[in-house]
């Protein structure tokens, strides 16, 4: 008989235990979304996708409140400045102007980011120890970048004259060049920069590609270039230079090649870093992320139309072909 008040003791704890621990997940969440490019739906698709994985419904236990800016620095800031004041618990940004944009608004709400070098462009410490209130993933894009090059040395081996498209109103833009740069060097290309800030500058940028003659085009990662990549192979198919970008979505435009992160598997781990975030963790205790998973789709199409035969070795090594 005198177990019983320890029985029920025990048991009073377990139930209240539980029902503690049942009430966050009966909370609804609000995840905020911030981006600049229409290809951003892609993303907040893969992430809705890697939150449903993880036991969240949409509508139920979690609403996102997904905002896109137009091109430009105020209407950006603008867009970060009311989803930061709408209740969110968590800020997922989609590229460094995004993230930087976020930051401003408050060091305090949390912010999950997918950005190509976060220390620098100083929205971490460091990878290791972020510290503050973002972390996320780093795609490395000036590393990419310079693969991208090595890519080219392999295609058109005696080029000499490689165009770099940016946007220079990136943030993000001078650190990847920066990484480019010594790459280039090394395959002996000589780099000629051509800026486009909108849509309406690429004509203007493709003409001055044709005065400088280059040989090949690579484009540095970037919202409004992102928006435009149609537009950007396009132009460099009718200009009968080969082109390379990051996003696989670009080969599948028309783009010679493309060579990156795999994207979805970098949503996945932003997923789950808001997912854990949501529980309470602090953003500055979780390390930024690196890809482990790159990938490269070839257009042969518009190897066809350029007069490009791919080597072996690079066919072997992609991750899709389009014939």
């Amino acid at each position: 008989m005198r177990r019983v008040p320890i029985v029920v003791g025990l048991l009073s704890l377990l139930l209240s235990a539980l029902c503690v621990g049942a009430e966050p997940a009966n909370q609804v969440k609000h995840v905020g979304i911030l981006y600049q490019s229409s290809a951003g739906a892609y993303q907040i698709d893969w992430l809705r996708e890697s939150l449903s994985d993880l036991g969240y419904v949409e509508g139920k236990t979690v609403i996102f409140e997904p905002r896109m800016a137009a091109p430009g620095t105020e209407a950006l800031q603008a867009a970060a400045t009311e989803l930061m004041g709408s209740g969110i618990e968590v800020a997922v940004a989609i590229g460094t102007p995004a993230a930087l944009a976020l930051r401003k608004v408050s060091t305090t709400i949390p912010i999950v980011f997918v950005v190509g070098d976060p220390v620098a462009i100083g929205l971490v410490a460091s990878l290791g120890n972020p510290g503050g209130n973002a972390t996320g993933i780093a795609a490395l894009a000036g590393e990419t970048g310079a693969k991208r090059l090595e890519l080219l040395k392999e295609i058109q081996p005696h080029s000499t004259r490689i165009g770099v498209l940016v946007n220079p109103d990136n943030p993000a833009t001078q650190p990847q060049l920066k990484l480019i740069e010594p790459a280039a060097n090394s395959f002996g290309f000589t780099l000629r920069i051509l800026s486009a800030r909108r849509a309406e500058d690429l004509d203007d940028a493709f003409t001055e590609g044709n005065r400088q003659r280059i040989q090949a085009l690579i484009v540095v990662p970037d919202p409004v270039l992102i928006a435009n990549m149609t537009a950007v192979a396009q132009r460099a198919l009718k200009a009968r230079v080969p082109s390379v970008f990051e996003s696989q979505l670009f080969a599948k435009s028309g783009g010679l090649i493309s060579y990156g992160p795999a994207y979805r598997e970098l949503w996945r781990t932003c997923a789950v870093y808001t997912d854990k975030i949501l529980r309470g963790a602090k953003p500055g205790d979780l390390p930024v992320e690196q890809p482990t998973k790159f990938e490269m789709v070839i257009n042969l199409k518009t190897a066809k139309s350029l007069g490009i035969t791919f080597p072996e070795s690079i066919l072997l090594r992609a991750d899709e072909v389009i014939r």
